[in-house]
């Protein structure tokens, strides 16, 4: 994640996400087509920062307050394409975490008052061993992360918080789980979290493999037969 990330004053443009995560140190293309988005989007250029936040429910079409999570955030404004009058996509650049405070504005667009978040044992030795056992753990998994993640993995021990937001960002998780992983603000809980998490994926993967052989084995089989 680039240095110079600079936090913007309140209030802040914000852009709610129905679905995913924008975590830090990662780069996201982003859909965007509700009509509030739309004109947050036609506001904005490369270089801009704006918060981010993530609805409960992402049926919801209008969110207030009361349907985000109050952890989110900052997101700097990479690219913004225009695919047709009503649609763009947004490629942004997550920086650090927020805490959403209170919706000052919903027209033409979201804009919050949000606060930043200090996190616990980032500077924890446990917390920089956790990561660097993490890395040298998932060598298999990392060789399908993007280079946008891997680029951070190669010292692990220097930012082990950047490591653990990472490494669940190239794990293609279900929204909940992301956001299981964004909420945590204690450096050494989101690592063992995210452990856990690549564990869950590592079985999975192996039972698909495993039922993927059992189906080609009794096709084979019907053919002979």
């Amino acid at each position: 994640m680039s240095q110079s990330f600079e936090i913007p004053n309140n209030p802040v443009p914000l852009l709610p996400l129905r679905n995913g995560v924008l975590f830090p140190g990662t780069v996201i293309t982003l859909p965007v087509g509700r009509p509030r988005s739309v004109a947050l989007l036609e506001s904005l250029k490369a270089g801009d920062v704006i918060a981010v936040g993530v609805q409960r429910d992402p049926k919801v079409a209008k969110p207030g307050i009361a349907d985000l999570f109050d952890v989110g955030t900052f997101g700097r404004v990479h690219r913004i394409v225009k695919v047709s009058p009503k649609h763009y996509q947004l490629v942004l650049e997550g920086g650090p975490r927020l805490r959403l405070e209170e919706l000052v504005s919903e027209e033409p667009y979201w804009r919050a008052v949000v606060s930043g978040l200090d996190e616990q044992n980032a500077d924890n030795p446990e917390a920089a061993l956790r990561a660097e056992a993490q890395v040298g753990g998932i060598a298999e998994e990392i060789s399908g992360f993007g280079d946008g993640v891997k680029k951070h993995l190669k010292t692990p021990s220097q930012n082990p918080s950047l490591v653990a937001d990472v490494i669940a960002a190239g794990l293609s998780l279900p929204s909940e789980k992301e956001i299981e992983v964004l909420i945590l603000t204690d450096v050494i809980q989101r690592l063992k979290r995210v452990a856990e998490l690549v564990g869950e994926a590592r079985t999975l993967a192996e039972m698909k493999s495993k039922v993927d052989r059992e189906v080609r084995s009794e096709l084979g089989k019907q053919q002979r037969e």
